[in-house]
């Protein structure tokens, strides 16, 4: 995945892997300039996160496997940020939930961010995009209500929990259609479609990172179950 993808599964789950000195260290940022991080929480937010990770990104790779470069220079970064300002979300085996049809529906939602991204890179108008946009809306309600039975039926301790953020998530999507429609032709129209993709790409890792992974462990524990209960045969 692209910078973009990477720094947004960054925000995601860098909080529960490092400790506020390891992450300040990281960051090339002072102890104190990281205490309200560490302030009556040991995870600091994603949101505060991403008010302090601007200047750096992380390898996936290494922050989930240990394996590779940790960071590199943002001078690097940026540069292949502006190289690859085109290339669309790609779908890595850290995204992998350990359920099929979450799997494919995650696969399938990134598909439609991509559509709508090469839209609005061709340069289509508004009225073709909205459509794209409805259609990612559309498949989302059909995932989440999807999801929602998958966690009952695993009894997952989070399920209320996790409708709520669902709410919150149709919520966003909603309002960011509401606002490509309602902008007028012109310099502002074009920049809300050139920010379109970050915004979007934003729900989906929100969505697929700080919510549904919390999911893989009772998944890995059905799949544990149904081995052991073969060998018993």
């Amino acid at each position: 995945m692209k910078t973009i993808g990477r720094r947004m599964r960054f925000y995601r789950t860098i909080g529960a892997k490092l400790k506020g000195g390891e992450m300040a260290a990281i960051l090339n940022i002072s102890q104190g300039s990281y205490s309200d991080l560490e302030h009556d929480h040991a995870k600091p937010s994603s949101d505060t996160l991403i008010r302090y990770c601007t200047e750096t990104d992380i390898n996936i790779f290494w922050l989930l496997t240990g394996e590779g470069k940790m960071a590199r220079p943002i001078g690097e970064v940026e540069k292949e940020k502006e190289e690859n300002s085109e290339i669309s979300i790609i779908w890595q085996n850290g995204m992998v939930v350990g359920n099929h049809q979450v799997d494919n529906d995650h696969k399938y939602l990134i598909s439609l961010i991509n559509t709508i991204q090469a839209a609005v890179n061709c340069g289509l108008g508004k009225e073709v995009i909205l459509n794209y946009i409805a259609q990612l809306l559309s498949y989302t309600e059909v995932h989440f209500k999807r999801e929602e039975e998958i966690q009952r039926s695993i009894k997952f301790n989070s399920l209320d929990e996790h409708k709520e953020s669902h709410k919150r998530l149709l919520d966003q999507l909603i309002s960011l259609r509401n606002e490509v429609g309602s902008a007028e032709p012109g310099e502002h129209q074009k920049a809300i479609l050139e920010i379109l993709f970050n915004d979007l790409t934003e729900w989906l890792f929100r969505h697929m990172l700080d919510e549904d992974l919390k999911m893989t462990e009772y998944f890995n524990l059905e799949k544990n179950h149904r081995v052991e209960d073969n060998s018993e045969e």
